[in-house]
C-alpha cells in the first residue's frame, strides 16, 4: 500500500503539466567543407512548396508520429528526406542516431513547437558506418553528394555558415558554397531562399544563431578531416549535377604559387559571366542574368583581360565600390587585394566580397599581417551591414608587401585607395617592378593649398600617409 506522503505526492505530480512532446522536429546538419577551403558550412534541402507556390531551402524534418519521441522523429524525417530511405530503413538510422550521435549543443531547440537538433556530418557518417568518405571531400560533402531524390527532396545546397546567419537575419536570400540539382531542373545556384520559417528576428535560425556562432568558432581552431589526395574522376563522376565539378577545365593556380587554388568554382570560360552576374546581383542590376552573362562573355572573347591590383582600406565605401567593379569586370584580371591596416573584420568583409565573386584564387594580404588583425576598424554603419562576413575559407590572408612583390609585374596596373603603407614597404624588396600606378589620395597641406584653406588636420604639414 502506498504511504500517504506517497500519494499526496502522486497528487501534486498529477495536477503539474505535462511535458509536451513537438509535433515536428528536424535535423540542421553542419561540418567543413573541403571543396570550399574548409569552410563551416550548412547541408540544406530544396524543395517545392505548393501551398505557398515558392521553391525554399530548409533542413531536414517533418511531423513526429505518436509512437516515437521528438529525436527519433527528428533523425527518421531526415534519413528519409536525405538519404531517401523508406519508413522501415529510415527508423533504423533514427535508432543508430538516437544512441551514437552527440548533439552540437548537447540538446535540442525548440521554435514554435518544432525541436531542431544539430549535428555534426562527421557524427553522421561515423554512427550510420557509411561508406568511406572519398579522397578530397569532408563529411558534410560527402553527405552532400549521397542525396537522393524523393517526394520531400529536388535539390540540396551547401551554404556557409556565416552566410547563413547573415541572410536568416536579413531577407531570407543567400549566395550557396554550391548546389546540386537531383531531378534535372535548371535552378539558380547563385542565390538562394530561405524557408520563410527561418528567416527573420524571430525565425529558427535565430533560435539557434549562439549554438552556430560557437560551433561556428570552434570549428575553425579544428582540422577539416579530409583524406590528401583528391580522386578527380570519382569526384568528378559523384558530383556530376554540382557546379563545382563542371567544365573538366584544370584548376588555375594562383599568381607565383606553387600549389593550385583548391576553390575556384567555375571554369575558366565561366569566370568573367559569375564575377558579373554576382556583383550585379549584389547591387540589384535590373538586368536579367542571361544578359549579363551573355555580355560579359562576348567582351571577355574580344580581348584579353588586363592585369591589376588593388590596394585599399574600408573608411569610406569607394574602395568597396571600386573592388566589386575591378572584380567583376571581364576586361580585368584582378590578381590580388591587398587592405590597410588588415584587421580580422576588414578581412572577413573582403574575403566574403571575393568569394561572392567567385574569386577564391586572388591573392589576399593585409599591412603587416598578422601584427594588425586584432585593431577596432568600425564597419557597423548600414553601407557595410549590407554586406556579409567570412572569417575563415579562401582566399587565406598574407603579409601585404610580399603579396605585392609577387603579384606586380612590367604589365600590371597597381590602384591604391588606401594610405601608401603597403607600396612603400613592397617597394624596400628588391625586384618589386610595376607597369603604371593609379593613386587616389585625399592630402591637401603645406605647399599644397594656402594655409587659410587647410584641413586642420593637415595645418602645417608637408607630408601625411593618406
Amino acid at each position: 500500500m502506498p504511504s500517504r506522503a506517497q500519494k499526496e505526492s502522486d497528487q501534486v505530480q498529477s495536477k503539474l503539466p505535462k511535458k509536451r512532446q513537438c509535433g515536428n522536429a528536424g535535423v540542421m546538419l553542419i561540418g567543413k567543407s573541403a571543396q570550399h577551403g574548409a569552410v563551416p558550412a550548412a547541408l540544406l534541402g530544396g524543395r517545392f512548396y505548393t501551398g505557398k507556390q515558392v521553391y525554399v531551402y530548409t533542413d531536414f524534418g517533418g511531423g513526429v508520429d505518436k509512437d516515437e519521441t521528438t529525436p527519433q522523429g527528428a533523425f527518421r524525417e531526415f534519413a528519409e528526406e536525405l538519404l531517401g530511405q523508406n519508413e522501415e530503413e529510415a527508423k533504423a538510422t533514427a535508432h543508430k542516431l538516437c544512441t551514437k550521435a552527440a548533439l552540437v549543443g548537447g540538446r535540442s531547440f525548440e521554435h514554435k513547437g518544432y525541436a531542431m537538433f544539430i549535428l555534426f556530418a562527421d557524427t553522421i557518417v561515423e554512427a550510420l558506418e557509411l561508406p568511406a568518405v572519398m579522397e578530397g571531400m569532408s563529411a558534410i560533402d560527402h553527405l552532400f553528394a549521397l542525396a537522393v531524390r524523393n517526394s520531400e527532396l529536388t535539390s540540396v545546397a551547401l551554404v556557409g555558415l556565416e552566410e547563413l546567419l547573415r541572410g536568416a537575419l536579413a531577407d531570407g536570400c543567400v549566395c550557396p558554397l554550391s548546389t546540386r540539382q537531383l531531378d534535372g531542373q535548371e535552378r539558380s545556384s547563385t542565390e538562394i531562399q530561405l524557408r520563410h520559417l527561418m528567416v527573420g528576428a524571430g525565425g529558427s535560425i535565430s533560435t539557434i544563431r549562439d549554438v552556430l556562432e560557437t560551433s561556428m568558432d570552434q570549428q575553425m581552431q579544428l582540422p577539416c578531416v579530409v583524406n590528401p589526395t583528391t580522386d578527380q574522376d570519382a569526384v568528378a563522376a559523384l558530383l556530376a549535377e554540382a557546379p563545382i565539378a563542371e567544365g573538366g577545365e584544370p584548376r588555375r593556380r594562383r599568381w607565383n604559387r606553387t600549389s593550385p587554388s583548391q576553390n575556384e568554382p567555375f571554369p575558366d570560360e565561366m569566370q568573367s559571366a559569375v564575377h558579373y552576374y554576382t556583383t550585379a546581383a549584389l547591387l540589384k542590376s535590373s538586368m536579367s542574368a542571361t544578359a549579363i552573362a551573355q555580355q560579359a562573355q562576348t567582351r571577355s572573347k574580344s580581348q584579353k583581360p588586363m592585369p591589376y591590383v588593388f590596394d585599399m582600406e574600408t573608411g569610406d565605401p569607394d574602395d568597396v565600390l571600386t573592388l566589386l567593379l575591378l572584380g567583376s569586370h571581364p576586361d580585368i584580371e584582378l590578381r590580388a587585394v591587398t587592405v590597410t591596416p588588415g584587421s580580422q573584420e576588414q578581412m572577413a568583409l573582403v574575403r566574403w566580397l571575393l568569394q561572392q565573386m567567385g574569386l577564391m584564387h586572388v591573392r589576399l594580404g593585409a599591412q603587416d599581417w598578422p601584427n594588425n588583425s586584432s585593431k577596432p576598424i568600425n564597419l557597423n554603419t548600414s553601407f557595410y551591414k549590407s554586406f556579409g562576413r567570412m572569417r575563415v575559407g579562401e582566399p587565406m590572408c598574407e603579409r601585404a608587401d610580399q603579396v605585392l612583390l609577387e603579384c606586380c609585374d612590367d604589365t600590371v596596373t597597381l590602384v591604391t585607395g588606401a594610405a601608401l603603407h603597403n607600396l612603400g614597404k613592397a617597394l624596400e624588396h628588391d625586384g618589386f617592378r610595376l607597369g603604371r600606378w593609379v593613386a587616389q589620395g585625399g592630402f591637401a597641406g603645406e605647399g599644397v593649398v594656402p594655409r587659410e584653406k587647410q584641413m586642420d588636420k593637415f595645418k602645417g604639414l608637408e607630408t601625411c600617409p593618406t
